[in-house]
């Protein structure tokens, strides 16, 4: 087509309406790491924290479950509000279990779920020892100063 005739032509337009129709799809639910510190020897039923998530589904309940490495059942979540307490009291200490590494699940009504870990560290507290019980038999007739025992405390 001849440049000269392009611009004498009649500008020609339509105007249509166009909808998209969004469908919500169901997105999983997100989950956060989690660590904190407690005193080891913490009693059993003890509030230690709760785990963060969220589900863009406006309504989706989630539930809360442990899925690896709960040693000795030390902890318990609570399935509906992911609070994490102490389950086991005698399952904490330093001296048997450094630290805890778990893995926790959110999991909403469709079966989406999301997995994060979960840390726990020890505050390590003095603990004190109870020395053992010892009976000594000693002459009447024993000379004043005499050393019958000697008695050695190791603080740890």
């Amino acid at each position: 087509m001849n440049p000269a005739i392009i611009g004498k032509l009649p500008k020609r337009f339509a105007t249509h309406t166009v909808i998209v129709n969004l469908n919500d799809v169901n997105e999983h639910p997100t989950l956060s790491d989690l660590s904190f510190c407690i005193d080891e020897n913490s009693t059993s039923s003890t509030l230690q924290g709760t785990v963060e998530s969220s589900d863009p589904d406006a309504g989706d309940i989630l539930s809360y479950t442990m899925t690896v490495s709960n040693t000795g059942d030390a902890f318990s979540i609570d399935a509906g509000t992911g609070q994490i307490t102490v389950n086991n009291s005698q399952a904490l200490g330093v001296e048997t279990n450094p630290r805890f590494h778990m893995m926790v699940q959110a999991t909403e009504v469709a079966g989406m779920s999301d997995s994060a870990t979960l840390m726990v560290n020890f505050n390590n507290l003095k603990e004190n020892s109870t020395p053992a019980e010892q009976t000594l038999t000693v002459a009447e007739e024993s000379n004043e100063g005499t050393q019958y025992v000697a008695v050695t405390v190791t603080d740890f």
